[in-house]
């Protein structure tokens, strides 16, 4: 008789640890940054997917090492597609270019927390054309009807900036077209 009283107060019990100890592990590592939910980054496509993936790799293997965290990046197709993924929920943190984090800003409240500082200290970033050594163009003013590439419509040193200096000096150039990214 004791021992089946004692029986349903600790095989409940019994049961209530194990339960609770076999769910606490999962439940856990549902919160963001643990191993079953990984803080979700990622890179505008500015240059070779290989290379930001190896950049990426090595950044996650820090940020890992320096937080606890886990953490997982990606490569969008393009700029926009960056912007589209931190509005839909896809990605918890991005490194995009300034026009897509303004387009980020108005669109879904994207607030910007970090900002790169290259070696040297330099915190701004520059456009620049480039043309074949063979080419006859030798100023911004010889591209008037010349066909021309450009990086991506939401690149702003490779599109906005460029597009806006040809503008502003009449510079009509014959064809325009994108090359998605800067190393194209």
């Amino acid at each position: 008789m004791i021992l089946m009283k004692l029986a349903k107060f600790y095989i409940p019990l019994l049961l209530f640890i194990l339960l609770k100890l076999s769910l606490e592990p999962l439940l856990l590592d549902k919160q963001l940054g643990g191993k079953g939910n990984p803080i979700r980054v990622t890179f505008t496509p500015a240059v070779d997917a290989q290379q930001i993936a190896k950049s990426g790799d090595q950044l996650i293997e820090f940020l890992h090492n320096e937080t606890g965290y886990y953490f997982t990046f990606s490569v969008p197709s393009s700029f926009i597609a960056v912007v589209e993924a931190m509005g839909s929920g896809k990605v918890d943190i991005a490194s995009m270019n300034t026009f897509s984090y303004i387009m980020a800003s108005q669109k879904y409240g994207a607030d910007a927390a970090l900002r790169i500082k290259r070696s040297g200290g330099e915190t701004s970033y520059r456009g620049y054309f480039f043309t074949h050594a063979d080419n006859p163009i030798q100023t911004i003013a010889d591209i008037h009807g010349k066909r021309i590439a450009f990086v991506d419509a939401a690149s702003t040193s490779g599109f906005i900036l460029p597009k806006s200096l040809l503008d502003q000096q009449g510079i009509k150039p014959s064809a325009e077209v994108f090359a998605m990214k800067h190393d194209n």
